[in-house]
């Protein structure tokens, strides 16, 4: 599998970039994949995320995204839900190293987020 390792800092010491790109990397060997590229987003508003996210990344080879936590996608429920459900239709697949944990701490601000209908009650 081919991944990107992404990692966003915006008030991070090089240290704590360094960091957090090097657990990128650990998770990603771990999962017996080929690193072939990285991208850290300095600004709170993950331009260089939005570029990936635009620039079809099936296309360009990419298979799995790997961060060290969900959130690091987005703190906004709504964008971190668009940017998710845009990768899963370019198919790729985004690796933490707690995915199930993840997932599931995604799917229910899913469900909280989701329009409720009284009569389906």
């Amino acid at each position: 599998m081919r991944v990107v390792l992404y990692t966003c800092l915006a008030r991070a010491s090089p240290q704590e970039g360094g960091a957090e790109w090097a657990e990128c990397e650990r998770i990603a060997l771990a999962a017996g994949c080929q690193v072939i590229g990285h991208i850290h987003d300095r600004s709170p508003d993950r331009s260089d995320l939005g570029r990936l996210l635009n620039t079809a990344p099936r296309s360009k080879g990419i298979d799995e995204l790997v961060v060290t936590s969900i959130d690091r996608l987005s703190l906004d429920p709504a964008r971190l839900q668009q940017i998710t459900k845009q990768l899963k239709q370019a198919g790729v697949r985004i690796i933490t190293p707690h995915s199930s944990l993840d997932y599931s701490y995604q799917r229910i601000r899913d469900a909280l987020l989701a329009p409720w209908d009284p009569s389906e009650d």
